[in-house]
């Protein structure tokens, strides 16, 4: 069995470093050598090359042995750079994805090294050229202060030709030169184009990629679009009237790169005749869709941030019922949802504590065909039941006045973490934060989402 690098004395180091590297610089002060090695390897093993981990010194020292015969150029002596690019082409990070890699067992991959795989795409993906706006992207990205006004200056007055990547990047750029509202108005730009593109876009896991750009934009700039009410307005007026106005001169296909279809196609199981977008005669009933719907989300988040700022009226407290008891208690406990129903119960014992004689109405769930819901608008509450006719969802929204575990509708998300710490999981929502999912006791989770402000606009409880 050979030695692993770990476990090496400094003698067969350099017996090893002597005998296989054959370079005169090492035979000066072999010992030396063979520490800078192996202090190097572990410095850069697992980030610019990946070997595995059985991987031995002498296998090491043979591949950067071959590497410094390739390259005579380098002379006596390879420099920690040099060194790092040897073993770089022997052990890399990243692999290109193949139909033979495909069919490797993730056990394998895993022992190999490899800690990231490069999906080359095929077919119709291959004519998707993104390299000029991840150019622009980074450009914008390295911009400190004006050093690159001239490329600012071209996105601005030909927004047309520009990916929504860009556009987020641009918007990241003038927040961070203090331009408030022009970084407002990009930001919404960016984010009504990528919806537009992920409605064409046939692949809808493809669609992840708006909500990856919006993280990368500072959660602040996101929080003061709302600082001012009447300037957000209208900026968005603006927004819909220059999406409409101006043409898409970009390619739309950009976002299919960004889906499983593409990753499927990179590995050779994808349909090479599948359609990336949509048929172009529904391309502009989509865009006035999106637009409309747009507007609908935002004047939605406005009326709750409104609503939030003028309610001074404190929270009336809640009456929890313990059906089993049929007992009534008021209670604060963490862990506890202000709901006189638990997930479990059944729809006579909503009409009981609701006092109401509404029936419950095919809910319309996937993979649930008898799932039933009842909805009390005037609570904000909306029950979900099974094939058993107990309750296994409950909606709370507006006007719900209760907490969950403390957290309330129209909470900021600073206030959840605040109140709850990092949630278990966070779930990517398109155009929107990300959902929080919590589990305060054992009994339930809470699922909780929030609107294009960042504050609380429904919560789901479920088992």
């Amino acid at each position: 069995m050979q030695p692993r690098l770990s476990s090496l004395e400094p003698s067969i180091l350099t017996a090893l470093f002597l005998c296989v590297l054959c370079l005169p610089s090492f035979a000066a002060d072999a010992n030396s050598e063979a520490q800078w090695f192996v202090n190097l390897v572990k410095t850069n093993n697992g980030k610019t090359f990946c070997a595995p981990q059985n991987a031995t010194l002498k296998e090491l020292a043979t591949a950067l042995s071959k590497f410094s015969n390739a390259h005579p150029e380098f002379r006596d002596r390879l420099t920690d750079m040099q060194t790092i690019q040897g073993l770089a082409e022997s052990y890399p990070c990243t692999v290109v994805a193949t139909p033979a890699l495909a069919n490797t067992p993730l056990s394998e991959i895993a022992k190999s090294g490899v800690k990231n795989i490069a999906v080359v795409p095929t077919g119709e993906f291959a004519s998707i050229d993104t390299k000029p706006t991840i150019a622009i992207m980074q450009k914008l990205h390295d911009t400190s202060a004006h050093e690159n006004d001239a490329l600012v200056n071209q996105i601005v007055k030909n927004p047309g030709n520009y990916m929504p990547p860009a556009l987020f990047a641009l918007a990241d750029l003038l927040y961070r030169r203090g331009d408030i509202g022009d970084a407002i108005f990009w930001f919404n730009a960016a984010r009504l184009r990528g919806s537009f593109d992920a409605a064409l876009c046939t692949d809808i896991s493809a669609r992840s990629a708006i909500p990856a750009l919006v993280q990368q934009i500072p959660r602040d700039l996101i929080k003061k679009q709302f600082d001012d009410i009447p300037q957000l307005k209208n900026i968005i007026d603006r927004v819909l009237k220059w999406d409409e106005a101006t043409p898409y001169n970009y390619d739309h296909r950009w976002i299919s790169l960004h889906g499983m279809k593409a990753l499927n196609n990179g590995l050779g199981n994808a349909d090479q005749n599948s359609l990336l977008t949509v048929p172009r005669d529904g391309w502009d009933g989509l865009a006035k869709q999106n637009r409309d719907q747009y507007r609908k989300s935002f004047d939605e988040a406005i009326d709750t941030v409104q609503k939030q700022r003028g309610n001074t009226t404190p929270l009336q407290t809640v009456k929890l019922i313990d059906s089993s008891a049929n007992t009534s208690t008021s209670t604060s406990v963490v862990g506890v949802y202000d709901v006189p129903v638990k997930l479990g119960d059944t729809i006579e014992q909503i009409r009981t504590a609701y006092q109401t004689a509404i029936e419950p109405e095919p809910a319309n769930i996937p993979g649930r065909p008898t799932a039933k819901s009842l909805r009390i608008s005037s609570k904000g509450t909306w029950f979900f039941f099974d094939e058993t006719g107990k309750i296994y969802t409950i909606r709370l929204d507006t006007p719900f006045q209760g907490r969950v575990a403390g957290v309330k509708i129209g909470d900021s998300s600073e206030t959840v973490l605040k109140s709850l710490g990092n949630p278990r999981k966070r779930i990517p929502m398109s155009g929107l934060p990300d959902a929080f999912v919590y589990q305060p006791d054992s009994s339930f989770f809470a699922n909780i989402r929030f609107n294009l402000a960042g504050v609380v606009e429904t919560i789901f409880l479920s088992k």
